[in-house]
């Protein structure tokens, strides 16, 4: 009881923060990355405890990304980050992952749910690290979340799906807006 609180607690966090980054031209990044980092930590948690290791792996590097940004420690110029070597994986991920789901659907909807974490994780230190505008970012983040749907419905982590559904709202509405 208490870690499915904490989870929903971690997704009306993370919304309520999109929904500033979607509204708001002027947010503060600070605030931003801190509550990223506090509503990352509660879904690692709750998500850890019914195995939901998608979920597991997106908010632990959010929360790592975020920690850096508060932190003020840049990232290493020495790779450039770009789209493309980052969207290509991706891609093949997605495809195969569609794929598969014809033989079998619910590891075909874990390689996809694989994919769409990829995606969340590759677009949130794109937009961190300025290699990507807000608008960008939001779509990245609408492709993500629908494609995680699938695999959060068949584990039952109802706050991370319910996240999804509303963080697509917002980002439609954030990029709409841009």
């Amino acid at each position: 009881m208490i870690f499915n609180t904490l989870g929903w607690v971690g997704t009306t966090l993370y919304l309520g923060n999109h929904g500033y980054l979607s509204f708001h031209p002027d947010y503060k990044p600070k605030l931003y990355f801190a509550l990223n980092f506090v509503a990352a930590l509660a879904l690692v948690i709750s998500s850890s405890v019914i195995s939901s290791w998608q979920a597991v792996a997106t908010n632990a590097f959010w929360g790592v990304v975020s920690f850096i940004a508060i932190a003020n420690i840049s990232f290493s110029r020495r790779v450039s980050l770009s789209e493309i070597w980052i969207a290509a994986p991706i891609a093949v991920g997605s495809i195969t992952g569609m794929a598969y789901a014809v033989v079998d659907y619910a590891t075909g909807m874990t390689i996809l749910g694989w994919a769409a974490g990829a995606l969340f994780c590759a677009a949130y230190l794109l937009f961190t690290t300025g290699a990507i505008k807000r608008s960008r970012f939001l779509i990245y983040n609408i492709i993500a979340a629908m494609s995680l749907m699938p695999i959060l419905y068949l584990q039952g982590n109802w706050p991370v799906f319910a996240l999804e559904a509303a963080w697509i709202a917002v980002s439609l509405f954030g990029w709409t807006r841009e």
